[in-house]
C-alpha cells in the first residue's frame, strides 16, 4: 500500500509499483498528433524514451528523458532523418560513452530497412545522419538493442529467401564492427528478442517446427 509504511519491512517506504508514478499514468508526449510504439529504459540517473510520432504528418522517431518523478529533463529530440513511415522503436543506454542507441523500422522506397543512431544524454545527435543497417533488395524489421559495455547490438529480421535473423555490433560513434546471421530459414517469425549477459549475447526468436510455432535460443 501506498501508505508512508513499510509494509514489507524491506527499509524502504511506499517503493510498490502503483508509488512510480500517478495511477492514471504521466503524460510524456504533447504533441497535437499520435504517439505510440515507445521503447523505454532507466540509466541509473533517469530514463531514455524513444518513439514513433505522426507530428510531421509521416510518422518520426523522436527520443526524450524524464526524472524519477516522470518530469522532462530534455526535450523532444528528433533522430531519423528520412522522410519514410517509422515503425518498431528500440533504445539502449551506453553506460560508457553516455549516449543512447535507438533503433528502428523505415520506409525506404517500397522496402523497409533497419537504421540506428545514437543520442547523447543532453539530446544532441553526434552523427552526421543515421546508419542504414540493412541494403535495399528485401523489407527488413529492427527487433531489438543492447549495449554489451563496449559495443552496441542490434537485432534484426531481413526478408530475403530464406529468412535471416541478425545481430550487427556497432561502436558508440555509429562504426558497424561486424555482423553475424543467427539463424536462417523460411520458417523464422518477425520477432525475437536479445539480452547481454555480461559475457556474451542471449538472442531468443519464434521459427516454425512442423507447421507449429516453436521458441529458440542461441
Amino acid at each position: 500500500d501506498c501508505d508512508g509504511v513499510d509494509q514489507d519491512c524491506n527499509d524502504s517506504i511506499d517503493d510498490g509499483l502503483c508509488c512510480l508514478g500517478s495511477t492514471d499514468g504521466d503524460r510524456i508526449t504533447e504533441s497535437a498528433s499520435n504517439s505510440r510504439t515507445a521503447s523505454v529504459v532507466f540509466n541509473g540517473t533517469h530514463f531514455g524514451i524513444a518513439w514513433e510520432d505522426d507530428r510531421n504528418t509521416t510518422s518520426q522517431v523522436f527520443f526524450g528523458t524524464a526524472a524519477t518523478d516522470f518530469s522532462r529533463v530534455i526535450a523532444d529530440t528528433r533522430v531519423n532523418a528520412g522522410t519514410g513511415a517509422v515503425s518498431r522503436v528500440h533504445v539502449a543506454w551506453s553506460d560508457t560513452t553516455s549516449r543512447w542507441g535507438v533503433l528502428w523500422t523505415e520506409w525506404v522506397d517500397t522496402e523497409e530497412h533497419v537504421f540506428f543512431n545514437v543520442v547523447a544524454d543532453d539530446g544532441t545527435l553526434p552523427l552526421t545522419a543515421p546508419v542504414q543497417l540493412t541494403t535495399a533488395g528485401a523489407s527488413a524489421q529492427a527487433l531489438d538493442i543492447e549495449w554489451t559495455g563496449t559495443q552496441f547490438a542490434a537485432l534484426y529480421f531481413v526478408d530475403t529467401d530464406p529468412h535471416e535473423l541478425s545481430v550487427a555490433l556497432l561502436s558508440a560513434d555509429g562504426t558497424a564492427a561486424s555482423t553475424t546471421v543467427v539463424a536462417s530459414t523460411s520458417d523464422l517469425h518477425w520477432d525475437g528478442d536479445l539480452q547481454w549477459t555480461g559475457t556474451e549475447l542471449a538472442v531468443v526468436w519464434a521459427q516454425r517446427i512442423s507447421g507449429l510455432s516453436q521458441i529458440m535460443v542461441s
